[in-house]
């Protein structure tokens, strides 16, 4: 055998490790390397014995005490590394850092090796290589370490006996098997444990656990006791924080001001108990720790009871007064006094159905609704009933109201427009709004013409027009039967008082015609005041 007994021991022991003795850039080729440099030269270090690297091509060419450099040459047969070599590639333009792998068997035109790819950052794996393919680019050699090949075994190493090992999770034979390992392999340990099943030697790379009786030598020799210590003796006014931490909060309450934190494991002794808040709803518990800092929820803990704790609620916490509940007072109807010419009546909306100011003193549209769809016409045609009556309905709910209704002869206010009618949603309850029945009549038209004629004379700006359907955000199509072009004053002039004349425009020959007339009487003023 071309190797010795520690360098099996790393082979059989490394597939499935996430290798990185350096810990920078993750789990590179490179550090399988080192890795297997350290452990077959003990004590050394991969720095002294293989040499640090910027890529695994830099390899190539090292020689002193503990490696040979031996290069590949092309076309020689006999030209193949040995189990135990670690070989080189050159890398190429998919990889210009090459490549680098401990070999465990070597052919004529492939190898076998023990590797880690940096790319994908994939645990220590076996695989075939040819000596040049893409990725690898040429192998440019290996360098065969200088071990001796009867080297004994190291002090924190163990020979599998006959009947094989069983290699375990946990330090029970219940627990999963995660590999066998046959007689004569040999295994590097850190340490071991100890229970009611006997010993335990604790890999020192995987972590995982494999009895002692199965090994050659089953003593623990000058090996580190790795057995965790026994739980501590806890006195009755003592918990262990659980996994998830604890807090210690002023007050049984989780929204209490913080005190401090404590991390699983953590022993706190406490003065007794008390029958807080149930932070996580009516099922949860309301049993908080109390001590002289504050309190600390129990569920928090390994043993969340009470046991001889005394409860101090009584006496730490005061006892709840029972609330005054305030007297109803009863909700005073909306009402307001009529506030334009137009409006034929008032006929306020259901208080539950509007809110009172929260409303832009100088809206910029007037969003006109129309009633309901024209196949649900009402049975006596009284669509402004209709609807002045729905907005006199409470709907707390669902409330609805606009601030005018039309249809002539009617017009009727049933929001004051100094208040918020809830007409056309979050998009459109800042406008001031009108209900007209579907495919109004002139009459109703001219009603709301009168009205944006008086808001213009009065508030000094026209109102813009929208319909219900053309509000941001909304989803309806109310609106469609609504003629809006037809309810536009923008293009009127406003009335000037006192004036009767349409007004004219005055041509620049009328302009010159009328200075030289006014220059005449000047004149002539002139010399008559003169002549005297």
């Amino acid at each position: 055998m071309a190797t010795n007994a520690v360098q099996e021991a790393w082979m059989s022991g490394a597939v499935g490790r996430a290798i990185d003795p350096d810990h920078a850039y993750g789990l590179q080729c490179v550090d399988v390397a080192d890795d297997y440099a350290d452990a077959i030269f003990p004590g050394v270090g991969w720095r002294a014995s293989v040499g640090a690297v910027n890529g695994a091509r830099d390899f190539k060419g090292r020689n002193n005490q503990y490696v040979t450099w031996v290069p590949n040459i092309v076309g020689d047969v006999n030209s193949i590394p040995r189990r135990g070599d670690i070989i080189v590639w050159d890398g190429d333009s998919l990889n210009p850092y090459g490549h680098v792998a401990v070999v465990l068997r070597a052919e004529a035109n492939r190898v076998l090796v023990l590797q880690q790819d940096g790319f994908n950052q994939r645990p220590a794996f076996t695989g075939w290589l040819l000596y040049d393919q893409p990725g690898t680019g040429p192998c440019l050699g290996w360098l065969r370490p200088n071990v001796p090949l009867d080297n004994p075994l190291q002090s924190n190493q163990r020979e599998v006996g006959p009947a094989g090992v069983n290699e375990r999770v946990e330090p029970s034979t219940s627990a999963p098997i995660a590999r066998v390992f046959a007689q004569g392999d040999i295994l590097t340990v850190k340490g071991y444990v100890v229970n009611a099943e006997g010993g335990w030697f604790v890999g020192a790379f995987s972590g995982t656990y494999f009895h002692s009786t199965a090994f050659t030598n089953p003593l623990a020799g000058d090996l580190p006791n790795l057995t965790p210590p026994p739980p501590p003796v806890l006195k009755p006014n003592q918990r262990v924080v659980g996994p998830d931490g604890a807090a210690l909060r002023k007050q049984p309450d989780k929204n209490a001001e913080l005190v401090k934190t404590f991390k699983a494991g953590e022993i706190v002794q406490f003065d007794g108990y008390v029958r807080g808040t149930r932070p996580y709803g009516a099922d949860s518990s309301n049993g908080w720790f109390a001590g002289e800092s504050g309190f600390m929820y129990s569920p928090a803990f390994e043993n969340p009871l009470a046991g001889t704790l005394p409860d101090l609620t009584d006496k730490l916490l005061p006892k709840p007064t029972t609330p005054v509940t305030p007297p109803v007072v009863p909700v005073q109807p909306y009402s307001f006094s009529k506030r334009w010419n137009v409006s034929t009546e008032v006929k306020p909306a259901a208080i539950e159905n509007m809110q009172r100011g929260n409303f832009a003193p100088r809206p910029e549209y007037l969003v006109i609704h129309q009633i309901d769809d024209p196949s649900r016409a009402p049975a006596n045609g009284d669509w402004a009933g209709s609807a002045s009556n729905w907005f006199a309905t409470p709907r707390p709910a669902s409330p609805s109201s606009a601030h005018f209704v039309a249809q002539a002869p009617r017009f009727i206010s049933t929001v004051d427009t100094v208040d918020r009618a809830f007409h056309a949603g979050q998009g459109g309850n800042d406008w001031l709004s009108i209900e007209v029945p579907p495919n109004p009549d002139d009459a109703t038209i001219e009603l709301v013409k009168q009205f944006q004629r008086e808001w213009r004379d009065k508030m000094g700006y026209v109102l813009k027009l929208k319909r219900h359907k053309e509000v941001p955000g909304a989803t309806t199509s109310c609106g469609t039967n609504i003629p809006l072009e037809r309810f536009d004053i923008s293009a009127e002039k406003p009335e000037v008082p006192g004036k009767t004349e349409p007004d004219s425009e005055v041509t620049a020959d009328q302009e010159k015609a009328i200075r030289s007339y006014n220059d005449w009487l000047l004149d002539l003023y002139k010399t008559r005041k003169e002549s005297k």
